[in-house]
């Protein structure tokens, strides 16, 4: 991201002024909680090609589905390309389209991969005449082939591209997998225009292969041929000599394998497609890499029998491209477990176990294990053994919720759902999150927790998800908000505090473009004045579209002071990236919304941009 990219997206200046509506507290009545399916309003249109002289396009997918996702409905086109959705009721709509071969879109995207434009429907209300363009997706195709040069089937085959992920930070995540066939090749298609990497990696079936590959030396050749000399090679040989079984034989694998023929990802190369472009030729090898086995023993406290416990082995690199990510091993009654032919990188191995006679009940579900075990290990072909897992029982998190009411009644608590979130870095492996309820009086206790990072959530579903009655204001670990910044757990806590208030508040307002009308093709971004809290899924870092009004809300904002402008192109995930804030700060306007604060914000867009 350059400031140039930024001056042209967002730098736009913004001439909103502050208006402040009185927050009016509005409890819904028992009608309005049900759910209207259907109503009176009508959406339609046509879906045509993307080409010069545009074609209408049969039997394409085409579906609506509400904001708050209440309603969704699909349909085909017709052989005109023509699709009609009626009997909606009001609501925010996002519309798509989607075909075979062809990229996907959304209605307002300005890009793939890009949120659309809500459209809002009255009741009564007809919006005709849309058109959608679907543009013919390209294609990646190539050879897959061994050390030796033979073809490679079964292979799975990732075209990958730099994309934002939940960490805020910039990984390479698979667009399309294919595999090989019996002729090696392969052949990814429907792929939108951009950059991207392919890799390959040897597809074995079962994730829980114990299996090892024996790569014979000329030695061992050489040895063989010499017990059969001499007889105990035969079936029924005489020799009465033990054979001397030498060195033992090392084991391989195939590696996972980058375009075009790299075991590292930054030393792949870039394959930059244009639009319906079929790049042929993209051949590379798999390679022949020497695998480890891995024994160990499983220690279990009295009333736990290693043999009901699943041993697992995750695979913890940043890049994900091992030769196994996933194995799992079950321990005989002696607690002795092996992975074998596991390939060279970083593992955690790791094992869960639940409580002696716990039983699943409807109320709870499945009960959650309560002891646990870990080692990390890294391997490079050298055999591990003597490796103990040694269960101990994890830490209790527990605490109380508690609710500040002003007007709304109380809800029943026991629907409430808290869960410890753990929070994951590049390469980083999590034993799970757990989910739990509280008792009546807002009691809770989480067990079974294991030291990481974590943030603590809760919600009250409501019978409406678009009305919000209760908002999360803080959820407090020993004196942190962890809504705000993780903690690092490791020990036990009783001091939790959950806390919901019924003063909820809300931004909303208009986005206007120099002229005065609606102006749907930006995205707003809202976030906090303070770089502290300028960190991946920040509760105050927000972004939204406005509908085709060019209306926006922004319901549960924390209180606080923030910063909002408005940019014509946003990537997923990357509102959460510090550099990208830094230059956004720059075009932004100061906005402070207060406890229960309901706070209308218009945006009225300059045509000149900022130098």
């Amino acid at each position: 991201m350059t400031a140039t990219r930024v001056t042209a997206c967002a730098a736009l200046l913004l001439l909103g002024a502050i208006t402040t509506v009185p927050a009016i507290a509005q409890t819904p009545g028992r009608d309005a909680a049900k759910a209207v399916q259907t109503g009176t309003a009508v959406i339609d249109g046509i879906v045509v090609s993307d080409d010069a002289d545009p074609r209408p396009l049969r039997r394409v997918r085409v579906a609506v589905v509400t904001t708050d996702r209440q309603v969704a409905r699909t349909v085909v086109t017709d052989d005109g390309g023509r699709f009609s959705f009626v009997a909606l009721p009001a609501g925010r709509y996002m519309l798509s389209a989607n075909k075979q071969g062809y990229v996907p879109v959304s209605y307002g995207a300005r890009r793939p991969n890009r949120p659309g434009t809500a459209l809002v429907l009255a009741e009564a209300q007809r919006i005709t005449g849309l058109t959608l363009r679907l543009t013919r997706g390209s294609v990646i195709s190539g050879v897959i082939v061994d050390q030796n040069g033979d073809p490679f089937s079964g292979a799975n085959v990732s075209v990958m591209r730099n994309a934002f992920v939940g960490t805020g930070q910039r990984t390479l995540v698979p667009v399309n997998t294919v595999q090989s066939d019996d002729r090696g090749q392969y052949r990814a298609w429907g792929l939108p225009t951009g950059e991207y990497v392919v890799s390959a990696n040897p597809g074995f079936i079962s994730p829980a292969r114990d299996t090892e590959i024996a790569r014979l030396t000329d030695a061992d050749v050489k040895r063989a041929l010499a017990d059969v000399a001499a007889g105990s090679g035969r079936p029924g040989g005489a020799s009465n000599t033990p054979a001397d079984p030498g060195p033992r034989t090392r084991s391989v694998g195939y590696a996972a394998v980058f375009y075009p023929g790299t075991s590292v990802a930054s030393q792949a190369m870039t394959i930059k497609l244009g639009v319906a472009e079929e790049r042929t030729g993209v051949d590379f090898p798999l390679s022949l890499i020497p695998t480890a086995k891995v024994e160990g023993t499983l220690v279990a406290p009295e009333g736990i029998s290693p043999q009901t416990v699943m041993v697992q082995m995750i695979g913890s690199n940043p890049q994900g491209m091992l030769l196994d990510a996933f194995r799992r091993a079950t321990p005989n009654a002696e607690g002795t477990f092996t992975f074998a032919g596991v390939a060279p990188g970083p593992y955690a191995i790791v094992a869960q176990a639940q409580p002696p006679a716990a039983r699943a009940t409807p109320a709870t579900g499945p009960p959650r294990p309560t002891h646990w075990a870990r080692a990390d290990v890294t391997l490079d072909g050298q055999d591990i053994s003597g490796l103990a897992l040694t269960l101990q029982p994890g830490m209790v998190v527990s605490g109380k919720l508690q609710l500040l009411a002003t007007s709304a009644a109380p809800p029943d608590l026991t629907r409430v759902r808290i869960s410890l979130m753990p929070i994951q870095g590049p390469g980083e492996v999590s034993l799970g999150q757990m989910q739990i309820q509280p008792d009546a009086s807002g009691s809770f206790s989480i067990t079974g927790v294991t030291p990481g990072r974590y943030r603590l959530m809760a919600n009250i579903p409501s019978a409406r998800p678009e009305t919000v009655v209760w908002q999360l204001k803080s959820a407090v670990i020993n004196g942190r908000d962890t809504l705000d910044v993780p903690i690092d757990l490791r020990e036990g806590t009783d001091n939790a505090v959950i806390t919901f208030t019924d003063q909820v508040t809300e931004l909303s307002g208009m986005v206007q473009d120099a002229s005065g009308q609606p102006a749907p093709e930006y995205h707003l971004v809202l976030f906090a004045r303070d770089k502290t809290f300028w960190s991946a899924q920040s509760r105050r870092i927000r972004t939204i579209r406005p509908g085709a009004d060019g209306k926006y809300v922004m319901p549960g904002i924390p209180p606080g002071d923030y910063l909002m402008t408005a940019v014509t192109d946003l990537e997923p995930g990357e509102q959460y990236d510090p550099a990208f804030l830094e230059l956004l700060s720059r075009s932004a306007i100061a906005v402070t919304v207060g406890d229960g604060e309901k706070k209308t914000q218009d945006l009225r867009l300059a045509a000149q941009q900022l130098p």
